[in-house]
């Protein structure tokens, strides 16, 4: 049961990346927007998030099956919007890889694990998101 509901979140995000983001007009811009769409995401799934991630300690194979519904497909998703960017047409694939992921490891960061579990400030660890995308995308 609780894998058909992370079918159904991922089903969602995918939704969401594909027809109600739309794509910024520049890279920067985009960077900062899949932040913080990956921030607000993460916040808005934290009951869900304090469900499942004790789950993946218990069952390492459930881990396995998650990470090809939801991590892996949003990176795919990122990668494939972020290659129309001047910017990325460049980089190599681990390259573009390792950019994508940066976005959901950010948004995991400072979208969930510092406001829920550390108990951090929101709005603080939003700006910070958004520094080091700007940092991040100004090294392009």
């Amino acid at each position: 049961m609780l894998l058909a509901i992370v079918e159904s979140r991922a089903s969602q995000e995918v939704q969401d990346l594909t027809h109600n983001l739309k794509p910024a007009s520049t890279l920067q811009q985009e960077v900062r927007q899949l932040v913080d769409f990956e921030i607000s995401r993460m916040w808005e799934d934290r009951e869900f998030f304090r469900v499942i991630i004790p789950r993946l300690f218990v069952d390492p194979s459930f881990g396995d099956r998650i990470s090809k519904i939801g991590p892996l497909q949003r990176a795919r998703l990122i990668r494939e919007r972020l290659r129309k960017y001047k910017g990325c047409r460049n980089l190599s694939k681990s390259e573009l890889d390792a950019l994508a992921h940066f976005v959901g490891v950010v948004g995991f960061m400072l979208g969930f694990m510092r406001p829920v579990t550390l108990g951090h400030d929101r709005a603080r660890a939003r700006r910070m998101a958004e520094t080091m995308a700007s940092l991040m995308t100004r090294a392009l």
